[in-house]
């Protein structure tokens, strides 16, 4: 977890200062965070968030609410990762079969299926 914190919050503060690549920026919008690879880390479950609540008395502790809304925000995030990951793998296999099309047709050669197996041969013009 302080992991994670560690990531956003250095981030966080990159898109806060604004300079650079990052002018103009929203530190709160998770797309700025989706774009780095960095989970996006909501307010109330941040590291000094939770550093500024350590020490007050436990019925003022919130620490179930952080938990569960940080849970659902990284499920929310693996969610749209897996995918975005088979959607990815979905083209990869459209584009491997299009290469390999694109092969067999400037190589003048066909696929000759025979009892299931591949084979090339060369064809004839």
């Amino acid at each position: 977890m302080k992991y994670v914190s560690d990531a956003f919050e250095e981030l966080f503060s990159k898109l806060k200062k604004g300079e650079g690549e990052y002018a103009g920026a929203d530190p709160e919008d998770k797309d700025e965070y989706k774009a780095e690879n960095v989970f996006f880390v909501p307010e109330i479950t941040r590291w000094s968030y939770l550093q500024s609540k350590a020490k007050l008395p436990d019925d003022e502790d919130d620490f179930n609410e952080r938990f569960n809304k940080l849970k659902a925000e990284f499920e929310e995030q693996l969610k749209e990762e897996a995918i975005l990951n088979a959607l990815v793998a979905e083209n990869l296999g459209k584009v491997k079969q299009n290469l390999s099309d694109s092969e067999e047709k400037s190589l003048g050669k066909r696929v000759v299926r025979k009892g299931g197996q591949k084979r090339w041969s060369k064809t004839h013009g």
